[in-house]
């Protein structure tokens, strides 16, 4: 029915934004670690969250 294809989307969109946090908090130790300046280390941080 109409109910349970909402109810499959709205899980399958929980579930990228959930994996979208995930990735792009697993990089900030990564890029943090980098020998660049604080500037670039913000940008490269930032980039994923567009």
């Amino acid at each position: 029915s109409q109910t349970t294809y909402r109810n499959i989307g709205l899980f399958d969109n929980a579930i990228n934004i959930a994996t979208a946090i995930v990735f792009a908090t697993l990089s900030i130790p990564i890029v943090w670690s980098l020998w660049v300046n604080p500037r670039t280390k913000i940008s490269l941080i930032a980039v994923p969250s567009l």
